[in-house]
């Protein structure tokens, strides 16, 4: 897979990040995927990348994510797929004002170690539902963005490690 590929080729992770939303926007046919993560060891959500039809970005300003349905599916440990019954103000600003009011989406929680450290979510505005098998893949993908960061952290690691054996040298 060019995921995995790129991790061992040690890739930038913000990269490889950008790659998983774009194609996951391409892939369940949505209008827009987002993936945030906690900040600073709280419940804080903040928007890291997203892809919409207009542009495939990495986040660098601090966008706080307060849509109570994203908030709740992190709180949760479980992954949703909307019902068509949600209200207005569950998914308010759930596209971050960068898609319109989305008609069906599906929101999956991103673990390390067993904890929760962020979410990963795409939406739809036609009339098309997301369905369970949708749910499957974007778990999927979800899996990939923690490989990811898991290498991001060990790279970091690493190079801490090299520059404590250059200075004890």
């Amino acid at each position: 897979m060019i995921i995995n590929r790129q991790i061992m080729e040690m890739e930038d992770v913000d990269n490889i990040l950008l790659y998983i939303v774009k194609n996951a926007r391409e892939l369940l046919h949505a209008n827009f995927v987002g993936m945030a993560l906690i900040a600073d060891n709280s419940n804080r959500l903040e928007l890291k990348c997203f892809s919409a039809e207009a542009a495939t970005e990495i986040v660098y300003s601090q966008i706080n994510i307060h849509t109570p349905m994203l908030l709740e599916t992190l709180q949760s440990a479980r992954s949703y797929c909307s019902a068509g019954t949600e209200t207005l103000e569950q998914i308010e600003n759930i596209t971050c004002h960068l898609g319109g009011q989305p008609n069906s989406f599906g929101i999956v929680r991103l673990e390390l170690d067993n904890r929760p450290i962020g979410i990963l979510w795409t939406t739809r505005m036609d009339q098309l539902q997301y369905t369970e098998t949708d749910l499957i893949w974007l778990e999927c993908l979800a899996d990939q963005v923690v490989i990811a960061i898991q290498h991001g952290l060990m790279t970091s690691q690493l190079q801490s490690l090299r520059s404590e054996e250059h200075t004890s040298e």
